[in-house]
């Protein structure tokens, strides 16, 4: 009986342990901020390698708990678009804080409309939301201010709330996105 005993618990152990080391886990991740960046112009610098420019007038990152950073230059997206369409983003920014300190935000990511009707959409000049693109970033800061060290050694994942691309209707083009702090 006790050799049926420790065959069991042996064998629950072992795959309890198989579970667990293939288990992905979960990841934590929680609002942190939400980015409006005015688009100001683009820069044609080579083939497929525009250079998407960010008009600090207006352009704004709130913070969750309410707190407002200026997006100030310079700050600017070195786009590379894929042959196959996919933008290849590639942004840097700065900011300052309410209180005065500078932040450098910088990220990379990846965006494309899901769809034909999407792309037309895009193409024309519509207001792209989330359910429009693929469009996802993974966001770095760096400060040298004590009160906001705790960036330095976080990563940030963002999605795009909001596209309001460039377009002959008049509409002021802008990007809103959502980004989360890894937890």
């Amino acid at each position: 009986m006790k050799i049926i005993k420790l065959i069991f618990i042996t064998m629950f152990t072992s795959l309890l342990t198989i579970s667990v080391a293939q288990s992905d886990g979960h990841i934590k991740i929680k609002h942190f901020a939400t980015a409006k960046l005015y688009l100001k112009s683009i820069m044609p610098t080579a083939d497929r390698e525009p250079i998407v420019t960010v008009d600090p007038e207006g352009s704004y990152i709130e913070t969750t708990d309410g707190v407002k950073w200026d997006a100030l230059d310079p700050c600017a997206d070195w786009l590379y678009v894929q042959s196959t369409g996919v933008f290849n983003l590639d942004v840097r920014c700065t900011a300052k804080t309410e209180d005065g300190a500078f932040v450098k935000i910088f990220y990379k990511g990846r965006a494309y409309p899901l769809d034909d009707a999407a792309a037309e959409k895009f193409g024309t000049g519509g207001l792209m939301k989330s359910e429009d693109m693929y469009f996802y970033t993974a966001v770095t800061m760096t400060t040298m201010s004590e009160k906001y060290s705790w960036i330095n050694n976080t990563l940030f994942v963002g999605e795009m709330a909001e596209l309001q691309f460039f377009n002959d209707k008049g509409e002021r083009p802008y990007v809103i996105y959502k980004w989360y702090q890894m937890q």
